[in-house]
């Protein structure tokens, strides 16, 4: 899973066949990392729908992209980072997230950029970075949902 999100932080967009579009001028992707425990988890959005989950543990969830209601919360996910784009910091540090943080990495076409905040934005309507934490956790809650990760008994 770490070799997975390497790739999807370093892969140039051109590899993946992404161009600059209306809908997409700066962001063709976008990764949200917190840490749960002592796990980091990484979600990976990308404009052509694929999503993935990776944590640093042995699981994950490939494809989940291939599901309706993931993608589409994929698509909102990647629309409020477009609208962030502005706002983030060009960064090649790509170390995970410290405990209590949520670290969102936006993937331009020119670069990676980046956005940091508190765990506490997703309970705070009003902070900057709450609109996308949230899109990022529904992109979470649709893959946990098509995977039943997190079923009772589980």
């Amino acid at each position: 899973m770490r070799e997975l999100r390497r790739r999807a932080l370093t892969m140039k967009p051109a590899t993946l066949g992404f161009k600059k579009d209306s809908a997409f001028p700066h962001v063709y992707g976008a990764l949200m990392e917190l840490k749960v425990n002592d796990v980091a988890i990484t979600i990976v959005s990308l404009r052509d729908g694929a999503t993935s989950l990776y944590t640093t543990s042995t699981f994950g969830v490939l494809g989940a992209g291939d599901h309706k209601k993931v993608r589409d919360a994929t698509f909102k996910f990647l629309k409020i980072a477009e609208k962030r784009w502005e706002f983030a910091k060009p960064t090649k540090d790509f170390s995970y997230p410290s405990k209590d943080q949520v670290r969102f990495f936006l993937l331009g076409y020119d670069g990676v950029r980046t956005l940091e905040t508190t765990t506490h934005v997703f309970e705070a309507p009003l902070v900057r970075e709450s609109i996308l934490a949230n899109t990022g956790s529904d992109v979470l809650t649709q893959i946990r949902l098509v995977s039943g990760v997190g079923k009772t008994g589980e």
